[in-house]
């Protein structure tokens, strides 16, 4: 039985606690998390979108510590005017001073220049009539995963 117990004890260190560091995230508003990023300039900043909630931005400029900024909750259908909400968040990237998303309603564009108040932009036209998958960039490049 003790050498059951030893070898358990050793099993657990070696498995689970191997480069574990754990990290109190305050709760965030954004749950059921979908996707993150963290810009391909600003390694300081990570994006979370979670399916719930919207999207939570954080500081992580000190790796001990994980500073949320803000949580920006996507509306209507585009313009960046509002007017009913329910926009709902699926994949994302970021470059620049721009994050771009997956959504139920087409492509949206965040502006990130000041990731502390991120300001939701809208849909991009002739998006909405799609499903979204993925997407990703390449210099100045999105692509899309659409069907």
């Amino acid at each position: 039985m003790r050498i059951y117990l030893i070898y358990i004890c050793i099993l657990f260190n070696v498995v689970f606690l191997k480069n574990l560091t754990l990290h109190d995230y305050d709760n965030p508003s954004a749950n059921h998390i979908l996707d993150s990023t963290i810009p391909y300039d600003n390694s300081d900043l990570l994006i979370v979108v979670g399916m719930l909630g919207g999207i939570e931005f954080y500081d992580i400029s000190n790796p001990e510590i994980l500073n949320n900024l803000n949580n920006l909750q996507l509306t209507g259908g585009g313009g960046g005017q509002g007017g009913g909400g329910g926009t709902k968040p699926n994949c994302i990237v970021a470059l620049n001073d721009y994050a771009y998303v997956t959504t139920n309603r087409g492509l949206g564009i965040i502006d990130i220049s000041n990731p502390s108040n991120p300001e939701y932009l809208g849909i991009v036209s002739g998006t909405n009539n799609y499903i979204l998958e993925d997407l990703d960039l390449n210099s100045n490049f999105l692509a899309v995963a659409a069907h």
